[in-house]
């Protein structure tokens, strides 16, 4: 991933994975059954790293690093559905080193069905998404604040 000079303090990038298989029965309009499960939005999240705090060892457990990002461990990610209705909260968990980063975790369980969810990573704004882009890995970067997406 490319970085802009001096934005490497405060990168953040989030990959958010969402998985759904359907087991629990429901009734249309119509009377004929449709199955959903509940759709696991995961993701991880890259932070700078506290090397003072956590060393260097790939594959090692960090959190988060004060003063060098903008999330931490136990923040909330929230997903709700397109009236603002909340389907769903997580929590960002400690992580693992991955080259020169600490890689911070989440999942949040939500219902499927809705069409289009809302997303919002700690105290960054809502993005909005259809539900087949959370079919996919989405990249997140965080340049001077600001949570943006960006090209995988």
């Amino acid at each position: 991933m490319n970085r802009p000079a001096g934005a490497t303090l405060f990168g953040l990038t989030a990959v958010l994975i969402s998985t759904s298989a359907c087991t629990s029965s429901s009734v249309e309009r119509n009377g004929s059954s449709t199955s959903h499960a509940p759709r696991q939005v995961r993701g991880e999240i890259e932070t700078s790293l506290h090397k003072g705090l956590y060393g260097d060892t790939q594959g090692a457990s960090c959190g988060d690093s004060p003063g060098y990002s903008w999330v931490a461990v136990g923040q909330p990610v929230k997903v709700s559905d397109e009236q603002g209705k909340t389907l769903g909260v997580g929590r960002i968990e400690n992580g693992y080193i991955r080259g020169g980063y600490c890689i911070l975790k989440f999942q949040v369980r939500v219902p499927a069905g809705p069409q289009f969810y809302n997303l919002t990573i700690a105290s960054f704004p809502t993005m909005p998404y259809q539900a087949d882009e959370l079919d996919t890995a989405l990249n997140f970067s965080d340049y001077g604040g600001s949570l943006t997406p960006v090209q995988g």
